[in-house]
């Protein structure tokens, strides 16, 4: 056997191994990319998420805090619930 066939027959047992090498090297590779992939897609939908929350808080604050158009003037003040008692109410619940 020459150099030149003992080259060749080298080459040939070793392709195989190399072509398994760099399959199984490849398909390990797909993973880990696809899975980066998933991790800043979900990264980025939880930032969009964020400002989607941080936008309807100001403006659940705005309209908290600024008059509406449709409110009755007249009834603008009142809170809800049971009110203090007045000054010219007290003199009746006044135990003798």
């Amino acid at each position: 056997m020459t150099v030149p066939d003992a080259f060749q027959l080298a080459q040939s047992l070793a392709k195989p191994y190399l072509t398994v090498c760099q399959e199984n090297t490849m398909a390990k590779a797909r993973p880990t990319v696809q899975k980066r992939a998933k991790e800043t897609a979900r990264m980025e939908k939880k930032m969009q998420k964020a400002a989607r929350k941080a936008r309807r808080e100001e403006e659940r604050e705005e309209r908290l805090t600024s008059p509406s158009e449709h409110d009755d003037p007249d009834i603008a003040g009142i809170v809800p619930g049971p009110q203090p008692v007045q000054e010219w109410d007290e003199s009746e619940f006044e135990l003798p």
